[in-house]
């Protein structure tokens, strides 16, 4: 998100997005620290004057690997199904004996 903003005084400006620790705010290039306003949107403090404010959001960087792996868990499951279902039949089985016992 990109704006340019002007304000007479020091102000919070409000980016009606749903917040989240990850926006990363510049004004005019200077980091900005961001909080929440009701209703969870996105703020942070801006100063007098006329400005350009970048809003960027940054996603976790193990978000990718994630899924990556679940997507290889759920062609996995479709791909051996039969066995896991197998699988899943012998361990209900063992669990049935080991209660009657």
């Amino acid at each position: 998100i990109e704006v340019t903003v002007s304000c007479p005084e020091t102000a919070a400006l409000v980016l009606k997005t749903t917040f989240h620790p990850n926006w990363r705010v510049t004004v005019d290039g200077v980091a900005e620290t961001t909080f929440m306003v009701s209703p969870s949107y996105l703020a942070t403090v801006v100063p007098p004057g006329r400005h350009l404010v970048v809003a960027e959001y940054r996603s976790d960087p193990w978000r990718t690997p994630l899924l990556v792996i679940g997507a290889f868990v759920a062609v996995g499951l479709v791909v051996f199904r039969r066995r896991v279902e197998a699988l899943v039949a012998r361990l209900a089985t063992g669990r049935s004996r080991r209660a009657g016992s």
